[in-house]
C-alpha cells in the first residue's frame, strides 16, 4: 500500500460532519461504467479534510463518466472517487461525493487489536452457533460453483468467482518483475531457501500445476490478464518445510486479483465439535488430503488471471512467463471452491458409502479429516472409504494418524515420532488441527519453544508485558484444556471481566457432571452466589501467592505478626473462609455489613491496576481502603 506525505496538518478535537454513506453495489447496478471499481460499500463520518495545498494528492490520474447528471468516478493518488450528481429523475438533482481513505494506526494499537482478535478464541464453545442466512454475494458465487464446476478426466475444474461478468484488469507486468526482482536477490543471500524455492517450483511444473508459456501466448495478452506474485512461507512446527504462496492480494492501481473476486461462502465446519468429537470414543483417525487446492484444475479462459514470472534457471536471469493450471493457495475464492468441490465428489457416493461420505462433508476442517470410531475394524474401513471417495476425484488422503497401530499398519502408515515434552522420552505426537496429540498415551500435549524463552525460564530476564503476550499467543488451545493457567497471563482490563471468567469455569464443571449423570445443565446468567464465589476465589490466590507466610502464621494460631512485618500494624486475622482482614474501627459500625467491617488485605499492585482502570464494586472499594 502506498503511503503519501500530507503537509501543513492541523487536528481539531472533532469533526462536526454527518455520515457519509455509499452503497457501490447499487451505484454499479445502475451506472454500468461503474462496474469493476476497487470501491466497497461504507457508511463512516470523515476523519480528514485534505485542502488546496495537497491538491496533488487529488489529482485526476484516470476518470470513467457517463451521461449529463451522472456520477464520475475519478482515479487519484488516494484511490477513487466518486463525485457529481446520482439523481437524474428528479428536478433537484442531489449531488455526492465518495472517496476513500485509508488510516493507519499506531503500533500500540494495531498491538491491541491484535490481541483482542486473539482473544475472541475464548468464546468458542460458549454459545451455539447460529444458521446465519446467506448473503447475497455468497448465493451468487454458490451458483456460479454449481453451473461453472465439471469433472473430466478424472478432476475437477472451476472457475474464479468474479464479482462482475466484464472486469477488466490493469497490466500488472511491471510490478510482478518488481516482486521478482526483490525475491531474486533474497535467494541470492540464502541458497538453502533458494535450492528449496527452485526445487518446489520445479516440482510443481513437473506434475503439471504450472506451465512456462510459449512466446505467442506471452504477447497474447487480455483484459483479464494479471500476474501472481510469489513468495516462500515458513511453518515454525515443520522446520525446513516451505510453502509458496501465489499473492493475490498483491495490489497495482488500487486493484488486486482479491479485490475483484467473490470469497464465497462459509463452508467450513467448526473447529471445536470437530476436536470435541474426534475423542468421543475409542479409536481416533485423521488424515489430510494433499496439496488440495492443486488438485482442482482452473477453467482456461480463467489462467490468463493466474501469470506468473519465474526464473527456473539460475545461469540465465532473465525471467520467463508461466501460468498456474490449478487452484492457487493465496486466492481469497480458493478456500470455498475446494471445499465445495470435495462435498460434491463426496456427494456421488452417498447411496454406496453413506458413513464415509458423512464423515467427509462434517468430520472435515479445511483439508484435515477428524473423527473416531467404536472399533479398529471401523477405523481401517471407514479410511479405505474415505480414501478411495477422495482418489475418483483426483484427491489423496496422506499423514494418516491414529491411537492404534494395528489401524496405521493396515494403511501403511508408520508413526511419527516427536520429542516429548521432557525430553527424556520418544513419544509418537501427532499435529491435529493444531494442537499435539501422543497417540500412545492418548492425550493432548502442549509445546512451548524453550530456545526463544531461555532467559526467561532461566530467571535471567525479568518478562515485559510483550514478553507474556508472545507467550501466550504462542500456545494454541482451542479447547480450553489449560485455560486455568493462561488466563493469569491474560493481563484482564477489569475486575470485572476476570470475576465473571472465574465464575464460569465451575458452572463448566458442573455442568459436565450434571450432563454424566442425564441431568439439565445450568444455563442463563451468572447468579450472585457464583460472583461472589469467583470474586472470594480470585482474593484468597493473590493473597496466598503475596502474602503466604503471613497466612500460614496466622494460620498456626499466632496471635499477631512479626513487628518488621508489613502487616503488623494492620491487625490482620484469617475468617472462616480463609480469607485474612482486618480488626480496624469499622467493626464499630452499625450500618455496615459484617463482610465490609474486617477490610480485605489485597496487595499494593493488585489495587493500583484495579483502580487504575476505576472497576471495583462498592463493597471492594471499601475492603482495600487499606491495602498492604
Amino acid at each position: 500500500m502506498t503511503k503519501n506525505s500530507l503537509t501543513d496538518v492541523y487536528t481539531v478535537k472533532e469533526f462536526k460532519l454527518p455520515l457519509q454513506y455509499l452503497s457501490m453495489r447499487k451505484l454499479a447496478d445502475k451506472y454500468g461504467y461503474l462496474n469493476g471499481l476497487p470501491i466497497h460499500c461504507y457508511g463512516v463520518q470523515p476523519k480528514l479534510l485534505i485542502g488546496m495545498n495537497n491538491v496533488h494528492l487529488v489529482h485526476a490520474l484516470d476518470s470513467r463518466e457517463g451521461m449529463q447528471n451522472e456520477p464520475v468516478a475519478m482515479k487519484t493518488r488516494l484511490g477513487w472517487t466518486i463525485y457529481g450528481t446520482c439523481a437524474p429523475e428528479s428536478t433537484h438533482a442531489a449531488s455526492c461525493s465518495y472517496r476513500i481513505c485509508f488510516h493507519y494506526g499506531d503500533s500500540e494499537e494495531l498491538l491491541h487489536e491484535t490481541v483482542k482478535q486473539y482473544f475472541t478464541l475464548d468464546s468458542l464453545g460458549i454459545g451455539a452457533r447460529q444458521n446465519q442466512l446467506l448473503s447475497k454475494e455468497a448465493e451468487q458465487a454458490l451458483i456460479k460453483l454449481r453451473s461453472t464446476t465439471m469433472f473430466f478426466n478424472g478432476r475437477y475444474q472451476v472457475g474464479l468467482l468474479w464479482k462482475y461478468d466484464d472486469m477488466r484488469l490493469p497490466n500488472n507486468q511491471s510490478m510482478a518483475l518488481r516482486r521478482h526482482h526483490c525475491l531474486t536477490k533474497r535467494l541470492e543471500r540464502d541458497l538453502e531457501l533458494s535450492r528449496i524455492v527452485r526445487s518446489k517450483m520445479a516440482d510443481y511444473e513437473h506434475k503439471g500445476y504450472i506451465r512456462k508459456l510459449t512466446p505467442k501466448e506471452t504477447r497474447k495478452t487480455g483484459d483479464r490478464t494479471w500476474y501472481l506474485p510469489i513468495f516462500p512461507v515458513f511453518n515454525p512446527n515443520k522446520p525446513g518445510k516451505v510453502g509458496i504462496v501465489f499473492d493475490a492480494a498483491a495490489s497495482y492501481g488500487g486493484v488486486s486479483l482479491n479485490s475483484v473476486l467473490m470469497k464465497g461462502s462459509d463452508q467450513l465446519n467448526d473447529l471445536l465439535p470437530e476436536l470435541y468429537k474426534f475423542r468421543e470414543r475409542l479409536v481416533g483417525l485423521g488424515g489430510d488430503v494433499a496439496e488440495m487446492f492443486h488438485q482442482i484444475r482452473m477453467k482456461p479462459e480463467d489462467e490468463d488471471s493466474q501469470w506468473i514470472v519465474w526464473c527456473a534457471n539460475e545461469e540465465i536471469m532473465e525471467p520467463c512467463d508461466y501460468v498456474m493450471q490449478v487452484v492457487t493457495f493465496g486466492a481469497t475464492c480458493s478456500p470455498s471452491t475446494a471445499i465445495f468441490v470435495l462435498n460434491e465428489n463426496a456427494s456421488r457416493f452417498g447411496k454406496e458409502y453413506p458413513t464415509a461420505v458423512d464423515a467427509i462433508h462434517h468430520r472435515l476442517y479445511v483439508d484435515d479429516m477428524l473423527t473416531s470410531v467404536d472399533t479398529e475394524e471401523e477405523a481401517i474401513t471407514l479410511a479405505s472409504e474415505v480414501r478411495y471417495i477422495h482418489q475418483q476425484g483426483g484427491f489423496y488422503m496422506r499423514n494418516w494418524v491414529s491411537n492404534s497401530s494395528v489401524v496405521l499398519k493396515s494403511l501403511d502408515e508408520n508413526p511419527k515420532h516427536e520429542k516429548s515434552m521432557d525430553m527424556n522420552s520418544d513419544l509418537a505426537m501427532a499435529k491435529v488441527l493444531g494442537m499435539w496429540w501422543s497417540t500412545t498415551e492418548d492425550v493432548f500435549r502442549h509445546k512451548l519453544s524453550t530456545d526463544r524463552n531461555k532467559d526467561l525460564l532461566s530467571g535471567e530476564k525479568h518478562p515485559t508485558k510483550r514478553d507474556i503476550l508472545r507467550t501466550l499467543m504462542a500456545t494454541y488451545d482451542p479447547l480450553g484444556l489449560i485455560a486455568h493457567y493462561l488466563m493469569y497471563l491474560k493481563n484482564f482490563s477489569s475486575w470485572y471481566r476476570l470475576r465473571r471468567t472465574t465464575a464460569f469455569v465451575p458452572r463448566f464443571v458442573n455442568n459436565i457432571h450434571l450432563r454424566k449423570h442425564g441431568q439439565q445443565p445450568f444455563i442463563g446468567p451468572l447468579s450472585r452466589q457464583e460472583l461472589l464465589e469467583a470474586e472470594l476465589f480470585q482474593i484468597k490466590r493473590a493473597q496466598e501467592e503475596v502474602y503466604a507466610d503471613e497466612l500460614a502464621i496466622l494460620a498456626a494460631g499466632v496471635c499477631r505478626l512479626h513487628k518488621k512485618n508489613s502487616l503488623f500494624k494492620l491487625s490482620s486475622f484469617i475468617d472462616v473462609q480463609g480469607v485474612m482482614r482486618i480488626n480496624s474501627r469499622l467493626s464499630e459500625c452499625d450500618f455496615l455489613q459484617e463482610n465490609n467491617k474486617y477490610p480485605v488485605v489485597l496487595p499494593q499492585i493488585i489495587l493500583s491496576r484495579h483502580l487504575s482502570y476505576a472497576t471495583f464494586t462498592c463493597a471492594i472499594i471499601i475492603n482495600v481502603t487499606r491495602p498492604a
